[in-house]
């Protein structure tokens, strides 16, 4: 990520009045990384000369240019700028069209009219977060790094699935299972937008039944049909002082964690949320979190059926007390969750399933 105070962003656009709208939306009040310097480029040629001399920390293309048109654009401006962030601007809602620019090289996609200022600047830095190198690490966000990986996915899985279906037009059961496909695709494309959009910004308060409950959907789309998902939700809960993103990474992880453990076999996964209360001397099953503070914490619970394991060995590797050296929790969505202030109570024997309950200091405790 740039460290200078404006991200340079390079419109590519010959139309003057989608180049105005894109101005308008980047050049607004703010600071920090919501601030952008914005240069603009009627044709392919001229952006790419002048790259040379005026440096871009991203370029916004818009892929029907004066001398470029379709994916011809993208590529061109790859081989010239290969490691330079790129979002394609089209007026095309196409997914096909969309899967292809992915597939030569940009780093988003967006289509005229579709997205408004806050999508446009995402869509922008995201690509530019991308694209930092390893020596200039900053905080992810791994719940919102994985829902737009999966959104990127899914515009790659229905634009291709769309392509088979035209192959395979002139074959009636393969037809059937390309029309299937597509309707998954755009299923999960629609649940996995709907997800992004409950994705609270920095210092809200979380609802965790109601980030759990707009979840739902797209968990029982991953989770295989032999596993049955029960999901038991508390109603009224205080507001939890995390993320949301970073709290559904956690619950995506335990989820998938899960369905490891229960294996081919039929099985149960259960969710569920509450409100407990965490006592001063608290240490049974306790893994993380030893400097909670007591008092009524919000709980999420991933309960599954599976192989299980022995929870002694984790318990061995508790963290140390309050005022020690803090632990190294990794860098796994439920790892980044923890080294927040979050804490975790596994119980689980081998053979006998396994349950994780995470706990999360609210606002109203």
């Amino acid at each position: 990520m740039p460290t200078r105070a404006a991200t340079r962003v390079l419109v590519v656009e010959d139309e003057p009045i989608d180049a105005l709208l894109v101005r308008r939306s980047l050049l607004q009040p703010g600071g920090g990384a919501g601030r952008f310097e914005v240069r603009h480029a009627t044709t392919l040629s001229d952006a790419l000369d002048r790259l040379c001399d005026e440096p871009a920390d991203v370029l916004l293309l818009d892929l029907r240019l004066p001398d470029s048109d379709g994916l011809d654009t993208v590529v061109r401006s790859r081989v010239r700028a290969p490691n330079l962030p790129l979002v394609v601007l089209t007026g095309s809602d196409d997914p096909r069209l969309a899967a292809r620019t992915l597939e030569a090289g940009a780093d988003g996609h967006l289509v005229k009219g579709a997205f408004g200022a806050p999508a446009l600047r995402g869509e922008l830095l995201r690509a530019v977060e991308r694209h930092a190198p390893p020596a200039e690490p900053r905080p992810a966000e791994p719940g919102a790094a994985l829902l737009h990986d999966v959104r990127k996915l899914h515009t790659l899985v229905l634009g291709n699935a769309q392509l088979l279906r035209e192959e395979v037009a002139a074959e009636p059961a393969l037809r059937a299972r390309a029309d299937a496909l597509v309707r998954a695709a755009q299923l999960a494309s629609s649940l996995t937008e709907a997800l992004l959009a409950r994705a609270a910004p920095p210092g809200d308060g979380v609802d965790v039944s109601e980030l759990v409950r707009g979840a739902e959907p797209l968990l029982r789309a991953i989770v295989p049909a032999r596993i049955a998902l029960r999901v038991s939700l508390a109603g009224e809960l205080p507001p939890i002082r995390m993320r949301s993103e970073r709290l559904l990474g956690a619950l995506f992880e335990l989820v998938a964690n899960a369905v490891d453990a229960i294996g081919d076999a039929d099985g149960v996964l259960e969710l569920a949320t509450g409100v407990g209360v965490v006592e001063a001397a608290a240490s049974g099953g306790l893994v993380a979190g030893a400097d909670l503070e007591p008092g009524p914490h919000v709980w999420l619970e991933v309960r599954d059926d599976g192989r299980g394991f022995d929870a002694d060995a984790l318990l061995a590797r508790r963290p140390p007390p309050a005022g020690a050296r803090a632990p190294d929790y990794g860098a796994s969505p439920l790892g980044r969750l923890l080294a927040d202030g979050a804490g975790l109570f596994v119980d689980s024997r081998p053979g006998a399933g396994a349950t994780f309950r995470i706990l999360l200091p609210s606002r109203g405790a």
